[in-house]
């Protein structure tokens, strides 16, 4: 991107276009995120085990039982069968 060419058009903007200009750049900052959010949960799906590591470092198992906007819920495999929301980031499939 040329910022000189950019920074020169904003230059010749007045106070409500650059307000106009500033929604249109968050609105189009939120779909970005929104579809990178939607790419990340279509590669889990509901009943599929995997895996994230709490907060002492311990890997728990876990199996999808809701998949959120920005997280999964997921159950643990293992007794006490507790409930987790998980970012994506923070989780992977299963590797048993």
């Amino acid at each position: 991107m040329n910022t000189v060419k950019v920074q020169t058009f904003l230059n010749g903007l007045s106070r409500p276009d650059l307000v106009t200009l500033n929604k249109m750049v968050v609105s189009q900052i939120h779909k970005v995120d929104r579809d990178a959010g939607a790419m990340q949960a279509m590669q889990y799906h509901i009943g599929q085990r995997v895996e994230f590591k709490s907060r002492i470092g311990q890997w728990i198992t876990a199996t999808v039982y809701k998949i959120n906007q920005k997280t999964l819920s997921v159950k643990t495999v293992d007794p006490p069968y507790n409930s987790w929301r998980v970012a994506f980031c923070y989780v992977r499939p299963s590797q048993s």
